[in-house]
């Protein structure tokens, strides 16, 4: 077997894309939650002119966020975006800030790699706050 060949580097994150059932409940929601800016001239259109994605900063993401309509029903516990905050202490912030908008969340709790706060969406998709490893990822420990 030949040696892996060693992949240039990249220089981070892009964008991360999420499905939605309703762009505007879902757009109203990542701003109050996390301070999201809609970047309106990257809107995405059908060829009919309908809009099929919004595109948002979130403070300290390091990419943007895609918010892409979709009529198909999400997954259950469809989680695809996990957030990582400094440690514990952040964590609580998150929880206070939460509750402070009346947003249901499941308090902090313990992961397979730290602690972790969850929050569900009004489309029912989940997002979560982890901390981040201690001693980083080749670190843990994992057990299913």
């Amino acid at each position: 077997m030949a040696p892996a060949a060693t992949a240039p580097p990249i220089s981070g994150l892009h964008h991360v894309a999420t499905l939605v059932p309703d762009l505007a409940a879902s757009l109203a929601w990542y701003r109050r939650v996390l301070g999201a800016v809609r970047l309106d001239h990257l809107d995405h259109h059908d060829a009919s002119g309908e809009l099929t994605a919004v595109i948002v900063e979130i403070p300290n993401l390091g990419g943007v966020l895609q918010l892409r309509r979709s009529a198909e029903p999400l997954p259950a516990h469809y989680d695809p975006l996990t957030l990582e905050v400094r440690d514990l202490a952040a964590l609580g912030e998150w929880a206070a800030h939460l509750h402070a908008i009346g947003v249901h969340h499941s308090g902090v709790i313990v992961k397979r790699t730290g602690h972790g706060l969850e929050a569900e969406t009004p489309e029912g998709t989940i997002l979560r706050f982890y901390t981040a490893p201690s001693g980083g990822f080749r670190a843990v420990e994992f057990q299913e």
